[in-house]
């Protein structure tokens, strides 16, 4: 069958807010990539309230973007957005396929039931969330969730998205037989090539001023592993005089002040900057301002403060749970367990280093970064994907058939 030029996809996804994380940055720019690969996208998506901040800029014009109302109680961690099924209802009338980037929430549940409703294939992402890791992790609300729909809504998916081949695994694990479309985040290396001056963060944090900096940015959540990266930093802090460490992220669940306290008693807590959400050019300050990244996770999907710090020249210390490999393949990391002991170490390690040698790793991060994860190859592979299953033919590359 001939390839079809215009596509029609919805995009189904958490929120488009700053305080979402890495999914708002990556669903959006794969949206706004995939129009210029033949596709019409409109993202549908939710304001969960003013906790999560402002919505992130989209520089593409062509991603039509349509959001919903929503609520968010952070005890007991209860999202709502009444009618949000209605809603996506009247945008996907018309469409030739869903791609939903979540499993959780009943916004799931809405995109399943609306490409049923319509006869069109579903994609669904799985971004990390079926990791032995993930799925302990609040695990009784997920067996109530996936009881009531998730399991049913994800064996009818006509393709699951794995970011990683790890990923992917988890799925078959977790008992799926789908057919899985491997694809990787991308990154607009455009936007990290101009960085503003490395003294422009201790502006805004006076404290980092005059300091080698170990950044972390991200969600402050338990699954992050940052408590064994704290108690690690008490000895760091007494080793490496000069070091600082920052801590860029929202505190979602109420952890910081633990954090805080193990600091305290080990006697780091000057040593530690804790900047609270950092978006736009505060996050890029601290990068620019960053002599190493730290991801202490224990499950990734496939982060995108990874992919950026190391587009940013930044040598990394992260966790096998981040499965990103390639970085210490291609000597821009070190991959460390996700202990105080490992972790520590491996950290220990490029703190050490002179500051040629840290530089000369970040350079090999950006190179492999450029080589791989531009949002332009990314997003033609999930346009094949999406031609595949709405007109036939072989399956790209890229899919790996179920049993």
């Amino acid at each position: 069958m001939a390839e079809r030029n215009d596509l029609r996809v919805v995009h189904v996804g958490i929120s488009i807010q700053g305080g979402i994380g890495g999914p708002a940055r990556s669903i959006t720019a794969l949206g706004g990539a995939l129009t210029r690969h033949g596709c019409r996208v409109d993202l549908v998506t939710v304001d969960w309230g003013r906790a999560f901040g402002q919505a992130i800029p989209i520089d593409n014009r062509a991603l039509h973007v349509h959001v919903a109302r929503g609520f968010f109680w952070k005890y007991p961690r209860l999202w709502l957005s009444p009618g949000f099924g209605r809603f996506l209802g009247q945008i996907a009338a018309g469409a030739d396929l869903i791609h939903n980037d979540g499993i959780w929430l009943g916004m799931a549940r809405a995109s399943a039931a609306v490409s049923r409703k319509l006869g069109i294939p579903e994609v669904v992402s799985i971004r990390g969330e079926l990791t032995p890791a993930s799925l302990r992790t609040s695990a009784w609300k997920k067996a109530v969730v996936r009881r009531l729909y998730a399991d049913r809504n994800l064996r009818r998916a006509a393709c699951l998205h794995a970011l990683t081949e790890r990923e992917a695994a988890d799925i078959r694990a977790y008992g799926l037989t789908n057919p899985i479309a491997i694809i990787p985040n991308g990154i607009d290396l455009a936007s990290f090539d101009a960085l503003p001056p490395r003294g422009q963060a201790a502006q805004c944090w006076p404290g980092l001023a005059g300091k080698k900096l170990v950044l972390f940015l991200g969600r402050i959540h338990p699954i992050k592993g940052l408590d064994y990266l704290m108690h690690a930093w008490c000895e760091l802090a007494r080793r490496f005089d000069g070091w600082h460490l920052v801590i860029a992220g929202p505190d979602e669940v109420g952890q910081q002040a633990q954090l805080e306290d193990t600091l305290r008693q080990g006697g780091a807590g000057g040593s530690v900057t804790f900047t609270g959400p950092a978006y736009g050019a505060d996050q890029k300050a601290l990068l620019a301002a960053a002599d190493v990244f730290v991801l202490p996770s224990f499950s990734e999907g496939f982060s995108m403060s990874l992919l950026e710090a190391l587009a940013c020249r930044l040598p990394a210390v992260f966790t096998p749970g981040c499965n990103f490999n390639q970085a210490a393949d291609a000597a821009a990391g070190r991959v460390a367990a996700p202990t105080a002991e490992a972790f520590g170490a491996a950290l220990a390690e490029l703190m050490s280093l002179p500051d040629a040698q840290r530089r000369d790793m970040g350079l090999r991060g950006r190179k492999l970064v450029e080589e791989n994860y531009s949002w332009d190859h990314v997003a033609g592979q999930m346009a094949a994907v999406y031609r595949w299953l709405v007109g036939g033919g072989p399956a790209p590359a890229c899919v790996k058939r179920g049993e």
